[in-house]
């Protein structure tokens, strides 16, 4: 009878098979931070809150020909200059030591007002996320839906929505009020707002 592989050390395989991303993707990421501080005028630390590739990939193309690089805070902080001897042009260890968890650095040649109006006016679009308070007050109206398959019933039930199946189509038994405009949204709350 075959000796199982489950016993042989050498054959134990992680599940996870990812590499470090090494050296290279910090030198990488020094080269990105210092090219944009030679090629731009204006380098500023920017707060991101729930900021998700998407809505990134959105608020670049409305600043047109800026730049928005995110990475290890230590990495770009060292490239930028940790101290005043260290620092590639004047006033950047400041920047460096302002570069917190939730920063990252936005590099333009606009002007700062026109900077500003644009960051400030931004609202990516993303999904609700449980945790984050609600911008609206959203109800779902009785009656029949057809956003949901029959086989979603016991799902939305688990979620607290009050449904039942009728000739196949899903219908609200009475008004739901899913999230209030102010309160913070739970885990149930986020998935029907999907």
């Amino acid at each position: 009878m075959p000796r199982s592989g489950r016993r042989n050390k050498k054959t134990i395989h992680p599940f996870n098979k990812t590499q470090k991303k090494g050296r290279e993707a910090k030198k990488k990421l020094i080269d990105n931070v210092q090219l944009a501080v030679q090629k731009y005028e204006s380098l500023w630390t920017v707060k991101f809150v729930n900021f998700t590739s998407n809505t990134q990939r959105q608020l670049r193309t409305q600043l047109g020909d800026s730049q928005i690089i995110n990475g290890k805070k230590k990495v770009m902080a060292y490239a930028l200059g940790k101290t005043k001897e260290e620092e590639i042009a004047p006033g950047l260890n400041i920047v460096a030591s302002t570069l917190k968890l939730d920063h990252g650095l936005l590099a333009t040649n606009l002007k700062k007002d026109e900077a500003l109006k644009i960051i400030k006016n931004f609202k990516g679009e993303a999904f609700a996320r449980c945790g984050e308070i609600a911008q609206e007050t959203f109800v779902a109206e009785q009656g029949k839906t057809e956003l949901f398959t029959h086989s979603m019933v016991p799902y939305l039930q688990k979620l607290g929505l009050p449904v039942i199946l009728k000739e196949g189509i899903i219908s609200l038994t009475k008004d739901h009020r899913i999230c209030t405009k102010g309160e913070e949204l739970t885990s149930n709350d986020s998935r029907l707002l999907v």
